[in-house]
């Protein structure tokens, strides 16, 4: 059996910070003829995982990193509305007792205020009651 023919499918999306296409799937096609003379159709597809690991469509593109992150995965910087990937993303208990999505840069800036905010707390509660 040897291939007289191929074709090759791939699914791309359109990055818009590197102005490039990335690959998200391929279908190939091979077709061959067999030892009775009749033409067999071999197909193989492949999906190509996001950054995030998943299978799904790609919802976006991470701001960080550039690469394509799936519907589920996909998410906004609370403060700055950066879009972001898990990996680049800081979760952040805030005042309600909810979880906020932040980018590492606006996540460090939280930790910051949460840290001095308990230093401060503890030289004034001597003499100060504050109510949680």
């Amino acid at each position: 059996m040897q291939p007289i023919r191929g074709e090759r499918e791939r699914e791309v999306i359109h990055d818009p910070w590197d102005q490039d296409e990335q690959q998200v799937g391929q279908n190939d096609t091979t077709h061959i003829l067999n030892d009775e003379g009749a033409i067999e159709s071999l197909r193989t597809g492949r999906r190509v995982a996001c950054v995030c690991g998943c299978l799904k469509p790609a919802g976006g593109f991470c701001a960080a990193c550039t690469k394509p992150v799936c519907v589920d995965c996909y998410g906004f910087c609370s403060s700055c509305f950066m879009p972001l990937c898990p990996r680049h993303s800081v979760f952040s208990r805030i005042e309600d007792g909810s979880t906020a999505r932040l980018c590492r840069a606006c996540g460090g800036t939280s930790a910051r205020k949460r840290l001095l905010r308990g230093v401060v707390r503890g030289v004034l509660s001597p003499f100060i009651r504050f109510d949680d």
